[in-house]
């Protein structure tokens, strides 16, 4: 209580190195064909991770579909 660190912070990251990495990743608006994505990261992207108990398609939410 009253530690304002974020868990980066707290792990021993500088604030300035964090900013550095979150402009990094989401500085700027990501391009599929400009990004060097691991595999999961493509999966993410991609929406195919399955879903325990969803037999059918693809999720979208609400808010998105609406």
């Amino acid at each position: 209580r009253g530690d304002t660190r974020t868990r980066a912070e707290h792990m021993g990251l500088s604030r300035e190195r964090l900013a550095e990495i979150l402009q990094s990743l989401w500085g700027r608006r990501p391009f599929r064909g400009k990004l060097s994505l691991w595999t999961e990261e493509l999966k993410t992207w991609n929406m195919k991770w399955r879903n325990p108990g969803v037999d059918f398609g693809t999720y979208v939410p609400k808010y998105i579909s609406a």
